[in-house]
């Protein structure tokens, strides 16, 4: 629902030039929802698994593990980041677009730890069987997603960059607010344990869980590497 208002308060308030830039930079938004999106989804199914465990140290366990996880994706997608302009040339994104395009790509990828850290908060909640809660934030998102772009975009009158920053905004935000209502639900208890307890085999579960399931949804889009070449050419 967000990408077609994103586009129209872009195109009202900036220019088309600014709706092309996010058209040429379009795969590189696939492959973080693909790469990171997937991970996310891995260590929601993951967490769940621990939840239905026997053992109530294994959720825990599984929570420290993953929030450790999300902090190294966090490095990644900075790391990334640097290497906004070569990828950019990969997808052949025209010279008058790439002025602008190299810093909304950045802050795309700079904002990957922050798009896990989210969707890892959300599957926690469904975890804990609070799959009202969690429909309502994954809902709520679209609606302050849309009033982030039209504050930093509209309002402020900053680049195109800023409707990338409103993402990442609006994902810390609703990080915020999934994490109070999980530890209101956990009347005072801890979900984290001292990492160097962590037993291997939960690691090593976690980790199957979101490369797995990152590496099929990359499988499935490496045509649109090609694709989004051949149109930024036109």
């Amino acid at each position: 629902m967000y990408s077609p208002f994103n586009a129209a308060l872009v195109s009202h308030y900036r220019s088309v030039e600014s709706v092309a830039v996010i058209g040429a930079c379009g795969f590189i938004s696939t492959l973080q929802n693909l790469f990171f999106g997937g991970i996310s989804v891995g260590f929601g199914i993951c967490l769940c698994e621990c939840a239905g465990s026997e053992n109530k140290r294994t959720l825990p366990e599984g929570v420290t593990a993953a929030l450790l996880s999300v902090a190294v994706l966090f490095v990644l997608g900075i790391v990334l980041a640097l290497f906004t302009r070569p990828i950019l040339n990969l997808l052949q994104v025209n010279n008058r677009l790439i002025g602008e395009a190299v810093p909304y790509a950045s802050v795309v990828l700079a904002g990957s730890g922050a798009y896990v850290l989210k969707n890892t908060l959300i599957w926690l909640l469904q975890a804990g069987k609070e799959t009202g809660r969690s429909g309502f934030l994954s809902a709520a998102g679209v609606v302050t997603q849309t009033a982030l772009t039209i504050l930093l975009v509209g309002v402020l009158q900053l680049p195109v960059w800023a409707s990338a920053a409103a993402v990442i905004c609006n994902n810390l935000l609703i990080a915020a607010a999934a994490a109070l209502m999980i530890l209101h639900r956990m009347a005072g208890g801890s979900l984290l344990v001292d990492p160097r307890t962590i037993p291997g085999e939960v690691w090593g579960r976690l980790l199957r869980s979101g490369l797995s399931k990152s590496l099929l949804k990359l499988f499935s889009a490496c045509s649109g590497f090609f694709t989004s070449r051949l149109i930024n050419t036109c």
